[in-house]
């Protein structure tokens, strides 16, 4: 009866991807997917969806707003920086030796631009998950430079703001229970493509030793809204969780006007408003992705309050893999988190063939997450291998 529920869900998934290609046959330029990279999924080795929860249900499975304990998340503060693994470590261990605090990382940062890339980012949010309702705002400012030498600098600086809203509906089919989930994403986003010349004090800038506004005054960006929506399939049976998630379905377009970003300040900042600009006519687009997981969370009975583990298993997007020819190792997450005494939570992964881990602290309604991680932007694992840092601060209600 399971394996004829699941082949409909996969039937359902084909579908989708099917209709997907038909409407978007023309080139089209790919825009990054709308979430934090959080510390406590990254630590995990980014596998998440069978175990989602909180307010990072908001962006990784609807399905999971069907819980009967209700999350206030306000805020949710996220941050991320990284780069090559070998440049990572000496930055680290120069501003460790000797200081020059954020700011100094910068400028090491900067000096290291033509020989591995970086990525820096920050969210902040607040959201309310439970009683099978989502609701929650995220603002997410993300950046990557790269380049082979001075004369090919290049990079991207997107500032996206969001709201999402979903439902979640749980048939129980006697001792498991399937939940259907769905999400709508209404998005603005402004996303600035970095002239090469301002590439190193852009990167100072994103540390905070320069007025990155100031750098970036006459630099041209595109600008517009989207909607977009997630489909999520959770089947619970006994200690294991499985998962289905169409995120993007049919793919979150974006209809973008393209000014310079000192215009574009200047509007928002004066009324709220956006510059009139001019009409982009190329098509700007989040491809839709299908992940699937598993979750094992075994009830240790009183143990639990002591020791309370769970081990995910998840392959982030099937798309990429049959479309892109990309290595499915590299669209593999595997992870493991052990909470102590409900209080600590030790974490670790495998993300793409590398290793992750992190820890994280929960006292009353205050939560912190650290990580150490690592992922692939190459093909295949071992390729073009990034390693980087992050954190969650979340005060739960």
């Amino acid at each position: 009866m399971w394996t004829m529920r699941l082949d409909k869900l996969l039937l359902f998934a084909v579908i989708i991807i099917f209709l997907s290609k038909q409407l978007n046959a023309q080139a089209v330029y790919t825009e990054a997917p709308f979430m934090p990279l959080s510390a406590e999924v990254l630590a995990q080795g980014g596998a998440f969806i069978a175990r989602a929860q909180g307010f990072q249900a908001l962006f990784y499975n609807p399905a999971a707003f069907a819980t009967e304990e209700e999350t206030y998340t306000t805020p949710f503060i996220s941050g991320w920086c990284y780069s090559n693994p070998d440049v990572l470590a000496q930055v680290l261990g120069q501003t460790l030796s000797q200081g020059g605090g954020i700011p100094g990382m910068g400028d090491r940062f900067a000096g290291h631009l033509t020989d591995s890339g970086l990525g820096v980012g920050t969210a902040l949010g607040l959201g309310y998950v439970g009683k099978q309702i989502g609701l929650g705002g995220l603002f997410v400012l993300d950046s990557y430079l790269y380049g082979q030498n001075e004369t090919e600098l290049q990079g991207h600086l997107t500032a996206s703001l969001g709201l999402v809203g979903g439902y979640a509906y749980p048939i129980d089919i006697g001792k498991a229970r399937l939940t259907l989930g769905g999400a709508l994403k209404i998005l603005l986003r402004v996303n600035s493509l970095i002239d090469p010349a301002l590439s190193p004090d852009v990167c100072r800038g994103l540390f905070w030793s320069e007025d990155i506004f100031s750098v970036l005054n006459q630099n041209p960006a595109v600008y517009g809204f989207g909607i977009g929506g997630d489909i999520g399939f959770l089947l619970e049976i006994g200690s294991f969780n499985c998962a289905l998630v169409i995120r993007d379905v049919l793919a979150t377009r974006f209809f973008y006007r393209e000014d310079t970003i000192g215009d574009i300040q200047g509007s928002i900042a004066s009324g709220f408003g956006l510059p009139e600009g001019s009409l982009v006519e190329d098509t700007y687009q989040i491809p839709m992705q299908v992940a699937i997981g598993v979750a094992f969370h075994p009830d240790l009975g009183e143990l639990s309050e002591v020791f309370d583990p769970v081990i995910q298993l998840e392959c982030s997007d099937i798309i990429s893999i049959i479309e892109d020819q990309k290595s499915f190792l590299t669209m593999l997450h595997l992870g493991v988190e052990v909470v102590i005494y409900n209080t600590i939570a030790l974490r670790c992964g495998i993300n793409q063939g590398h290793i992750s881990y992190g820890v994280g602290l929960r006292a009353f309604f205050f939560e912190l997450n650290l990580a150490l991680f690592a992922f692939e932007l190459g093909q295949d694992v071992g390729e073009e291998p990034m390693a980087g840092l992050a954190f969650d601060i979340l005060l739960n209600f």
